[in-house]
């Protein structure tokens, strides 16, 4: 019976260690419990160091569910020289129409991972910067307590 029980236990923590994905890079940015500012702009770099491999980029979400909005707007920069940054604007969603919060959360906070790209690759090898503003109506926002870039390599592209 022991040896069942031990051969159970194993199975498990082999399968959920194998469960696992392994990203090809991921950073993470603490933001303050005083609350992210707009001068506190979240900066990450990663080398490529192929530009066939194709990426999923991510930003993991760590945030309380006491947080005051239902999303967050930020100005996303990205490229290899910072003086020449290429700027978008996102609006990211933490909880849908109804208010429920996304991602995997417990009564005090959530963790969500948001897809940003999918399937993309740089055209260039070299160091790559991503840097991510908050532009909310709130210069000081509170809630939110980590922001992860994470990369997946999914494949390479077609030649």
């Amino acid at each position: 019976m022991k040896a069942i029980l031990h051969s159970l236990l194993f199975m498990t923590i082999l399968c959920s260690y194998s469960c696992e994905k392994e990203y090809a890079f991921s950073q993470s940015q603490s933001i303050s419990a005083e609350g992210w500012t707009y001068e506190n702009i979240l900066k990450y770099s990663f080398d490529v160091q192929d530009s066939n491999i194709l990426y999923d980029l991510y930003l993991e979400i760590d945030y309380l569910t006491s947080f005051s909005y239902q999303n967050v707007y930020v100005n996303v920069y990205t490229g290899q020289d910072p003086s020449k940054m290429k700027k978008t604007q996102l609006s990211l969603d933490l909880s849908n129409k109804l208010g429920i919060w996304k991602g995997d959360c417990n009564a005090e906070q959530c963790t969500y991972l948001l897809p940003l790209q999918k399937s993309i690759f740089f055209e260039q090898v070299g160091k790559q910067h991503f840097w991510v503003e908050q532009f909310s109506r709130t210069n000081q926002l509170k809630g939110i307590q980590s922001i992860s870039l994470v990369g997946e390599i999914i494949g390479t592209k077609a030649k």
